[in-house]
């Protein structure tokens, strides 16, 4: 086993395994349970670099989509929160198995935030989804 590398492209840290490149969280996952993960590993925190076994869960990748970090791009400071210009209002919405669900459409941003987060319990999202990293 090499010495854990940052993976320039991805941001994770990785390690060369007999002879094959490894996502270093699957390494720890392997070490502490003595086989390889079925499915993806979520960083619960968000932190990439934080490959503590406390911090990591085998999930499907639907599961790994509903603990997401906040888009980069997110200027209302909450998740699938926004403001729409062409109504003057604020909007919120939530992407549910590929289908985009409209909440909320009115003047108060209070509102528009506890329409989405009302949605994210009932949609088994993540209490840390939409967290910033």
């Amino acid at each position: 086993m090499s010495k854990p590398r940052l993976h320039k492209n991805t941001g994770y840290m990785h390690i060369w395994h007999e002879s094959k490149a490894v996502y270093y969280h699957r390494y720890v996952w392997l070490k502490a349970y003595g086989e390889w993960p079925d499915g993806e590993i979520d960083h619960i925190d968000h932190d990439k670099l934080n490959n503590s076994i406390g911090n990591l869960r085998v999930v499907s990748h639907r599961e790994n989509n509903l603990n997401r970090s906040m888009d980069s791009r997110n200027t209302s400071g909450f998740n699938g929160v926004s403001w729409h210009d062409a109504r003057g209002k604020w909007k919120s919405s939530i992407t549910v198995l590929g289908k985009n669900k409209h909440l909320y459409y009115g003047d108060c941003l209070l509102d528009a935030v506890a329409t989405r987060m009302s949605a994210n319990r009932k949609y088994g999202f993540h209490n840390n989804h939409g967290v910033a990293k």
